[in-house]
């Protein structure tokens, strides 16, 4: 079975294909371009701006740090439909354990009443709430802080600085490199 390149999803039907890699969707095809173009950026650079995030403040209250990626799970039922789900974020502690509460309790409220998956899977996600909200900030940026922001400047590479988006050609792995001024360029 197929699985999408940029988040590892499994891929049934379709999906799109860009040279060898697949993608589940145009949205995982950008972000896997802009992953492919993230990886050009020299890790001295990288690790620079992820400590810039990690020590600034939070994006929501605009509080102290440390920021970092921190999930809430959720799950809500009715009848014999189920539906979960793990949202993250990118925030400090205090407003990810507002979050993480917040998905406690509607997930308390809602999930109980579906059969069989809300009477099973209420009390995981509610016990994997609890864990997220018992987990101590880190010290140093999680790796998937790091590949965020990895994410983040691949697609800000593929922004020509005045102008708005570059139309971007189908760009082979091996034929693709960067420029001094951060825009994609596809040797031919």
């Amino acid at each position: 079975m197929a699985k999408c390149a940029a988040c590892g999803q499994s891929i049934l039907f379709g999906g799109v294909r860009d040279g060898s890699l697949r993608f589940c969707n145009k949205k995982c095809s950008r972000n896997g371009l802009a992953a492919k173009i993230g990886q050009a950026i020299p890790e001295d650079d990288l690790y620079n701006a992820v400590l810039d995030v990690h020590s600034g403040p939070c994006p929501e209250c605009q509080g102290r740090g440390p920021v970092d990626i921190y999930r809430a799970h959720f799950i809500w039922s009715l009848l014999l439909l189920s539906f979960f789900s793990t949202k993250k974020y990118l925030c400090c502690r205090r407003c990810a354990t507002k979050k993480q509460l917040f998905a406690f309790f509607v997930s308390g409220f809602v999930g109980w009443w579906g059969f069989p998956f809300g009477l099973l899977g209420t009390p995981v996600q509610l016990v994997r709430n609890l864990v997220e909200m018992g987990k101590q900030p880190r010290d140093l940026p999680s790796p998937e802080l790091v590949e965020l922001i990895r994410l983040e400047a691949g697609r800000q590479m593929m922004v020509v600085r005045k102008g708005g988006p570059k139309r971007v050609a189908r760009v082979e792995e091996s034929s693709a490199e960067v420029d001094r001024d951060s825009s994609l360029v596809a040797d031919r």
